[in-house]
């Protein structure tokens, strides 16, 4: 029973995970036999285009800096910003080998003219205008932009 335990702990491990911890690795080695298959009818977006979910729709917004193709989605009927990782209410991470703070400026000076109310980032807690404005403001002074 041990052991059957240790092994779908290690299998669970390696779906959420790239390395088992130390002790699950022989484990890991017998358990682990997933792939992952590649999505299909996947097309690329465009800055400005329209995701059109029926009652919502999103506008695409590339907003590059954390990474080249790093977008945002705005509705812009309420407001609503998922901002992924260019802002959310922590440090940002902007010296990945392919971070620009260029472009990190421009993003997020474009961020603090669109009329965003809410924004849901692909970290922390959602957080509204205000914290917006002041996370943004925050990052462009240590930036010196």
């Amino acid at each position: 029973m041990a052991g059957r335990l240790q092994e779908r702990r290690s299998q669970v491990y390696a779906a959420q995970h790239s390395q088992p911890p130390l002790g699950a690795r022989s484990a890991f080695r017998k358990s682990a036999v997933y792939s992952i298959h590649p999505a299909t009818g996947v097309e690329p977006v465009e800055d400005g285009e329209i995701i059109d979910l029926g009652d919502r729709h999103f506008e695409v917004m590339h907003l590059p800096g954390h990474s080249p193709g790093s977008i945002g989605l705005l509705e812009r009927a309420t407001g609503t910003l998922f901002s992924g990782d260019t802002l959310y209410d922590g440090p940002l991470i902007d010296a990945l080998h392919h971070s620009s703070i260029p472009d990190y400026v421009r993003s997020l000076k474009r961020l603090l003219e669109t009329p965003i109310q809410i924004v849901h980032a692909g970290h922390d807690p959602s957080f509204g205008r205000e914290r917006l404005v002041e996370l943004a403001t925050h990052q462009l002074d240590h930036w010196g932009a």
